[in-house]
């Protein structure tokens, strides 16, 4: 079996480095899954998901990791990840 890279988890992650860098999500979303319109329904629904729920909790998430990090995430592809 081989996976896609274009998995929903890094599609989603993607999504919110986009939102973090100033971007709206629901045309950011509409870009990104026309361009994998082969994912399927399940796929297209977790990306959404995903990002909604990340940027729902993104004040709670940054809390959490600003007491369990050394030092703070400067780059904004791993921090769309955590």
């Amino acid at each position: 079996m081989t996976v896609s890279r274009h998995t929903p988890q890094r599609l989603a992650a993607e999504a919110v480095r986009r939102v973090l860098s100033g971007r709206s999500l629901t045309p950011t979303l509409d870009e990104l899954l026309v361009r994998h319109e082969a994912l399927s329904a399940g796929d297209r629904g977790a990306v959404w998901d995903l990002s909604h729920g990340t940027l729902r909790f993104l004040g709670t998430i940054e809390a959490v990791l600003g007491r369990m990090l050394r030092k703070p995430v400067t780059e904004p592809g791993l921090h769309a990840l955590l």
